[in-house]
């Protein structure tokens, strides 16, 4: 896990593998804030991996919890919604061919992504996590810390780290 700082720092796709492959990846899980980072990202791996299953994966603030009693999502709940929302807005808007816009699913939960992703690797080792990054100095990551990077430290799975290009100074 010591490479963090390149793959959340690098421009270039970084891939970083926990275990040797055995099989293709059975789905990409997408991270997404919906940042710009976060939809490039998605852009990039269905480009990367178009015969890949590809879901979005959003960790949604912690509240009152999104279960009923009997277990079932509250699809009421306003964060649910919102990220729903934000959601379909993010894909819209995407260079993705609408056939694969449709076939992309999408996954909310509650709490820390770092620890919702690690959780999901314990039980599907074969999924590649996608990261979108802005590259930033060093030192602001130490300072304010990074999402991606605690993604990447706890992940059981392989994660491809993508990087938006900076844009040009005016």
């Amino acid at each position: 896990h010591g490479g963090g700082a390149l793959l959340v720092r690098s421009r270039v796709p970084v891939l970083a593998v926990r275990q040797r492959a055995r099989r293709p990846y059975e789905e990409l899980i997408v991270a997404s804030d919906y940042s710009s980072a976060s939809g490039h990202a998605l852009e990039q791996a269905a480009q990367l991996f178009p015969t890949t299953a590809l879901s979005v994966f959003h960790a949604l603030e912690p509240g009152p919890s999104l279960a009923t009693a009997g277990g079932a999502t509250k699809d009421d709940d306003a964060r649910l919604v919102q990220a729903r929302q934000r959601g379909d807005a993010q894909l819209a808007a995407t260079a993705l061919p609408a056939a694969l816009r449709e076939q992309v699913r999408f996954i909310f939960r509650e709490g820390d992504a770092g620890r919702l992703l690690e959780a999901h690797g314990q039980a599907r080792c074969d999924d590649l996590i996608v990261l979108g990054t802005h590259p930033r100095h060093r030192l602001l990551n130490l300072l304010i810390g990074s999402v991606a990077q605690r993604i990447l430290e706890r992940a059981e799975n392989d994660v491809l780290s993508i990087a938006v290009a900076p844009t040009p100074a005016a």
